[in-house]
């Protein structure tokens, strides 16, 4: 799946992007950049969060900041979890946690309140 986004007001300080093998709130996976460059898989398994890609969310400059639009593509093929920020692949990672699921779009804030995301271009296809 892929979008084209971009953080229209509120914080740096925030998450959004695509979601995949949605089962309910507490079980899915993310794909998620932040307004401030960096970017990370997350794996919510009951109510637990974990980053796929490392201890905390890795810095890259293939992710455009502030109000600047970033083109994200997630695959989610098998056990294989690869991100795309830009055409670039910048994460691949296997769990089997989640075998299928519903897809879908996120966002939110870790302090500030107020962000206001957009979204376009949301296309999904099947592997």
């Amino acid at each position: 799946m892929e979008t084209v986004v971009k953080r229209l007001t509120g914080p740096d300080d925030n998450t959004f992007g695509l979601v995949c093998r949605f089962q309910d709130e507490h079980n899915y996976y993310a794909f998620l950049i932040s307004s401030d460059g960096y970017y990370g898989i997350l794996r919510v398994k009951a109510q637990q969060y974990h980053l796929l890609t490392g201890d905390s969310m890795q810095f890259s400059s293939c992710v455009r900041q502030g109000d600047a639009p970033n083109h994200l593509r997630a695959d989610c093929d098998g056990t294989d979890l690869t991100f795309y920020i830009n055409e670039y692949e910048l994460a691949h990672v296997s769990d089997a946690s989640f075998p299928s699921g519903g897809i879908g779009l996120t966002a939110g804030t870790y302090d500030a309140p107020g962000v206001v995301i957009w979204f376009d271009n949301f296309v999904a296809l099947t592997p």
